[in-house]
C-alpha cells in the first residue's frame, strides 16, 4: 500500500532530473521502469 504511494513520486522526481539535465537517456524508460519495480517486488 505504501509503494503504491509512492510510486507516483518516482515518477515525478525523475522525469523533474531528466528535464533538468541535457542528457535524455540518464537512465532509459526500461531502466526506469526495471528500478521501480525491483523497489516494489
Amino acid at each position: 500500500e505504501v509503494y503504491v504511494l509512492i510510486l507516483p513520486g518516482f515518477g515525478i522526481i525523475s522525469h523533474i532530473c531528466l528535464s533538468i539535465s541535457a542528457n535524455f537517456d540518464a537512465f532509459g524508460f526500461y531502466g526506469l521502469l526495471f528500478a521501480m519495480f525491483s523497489i516494489v517486488c
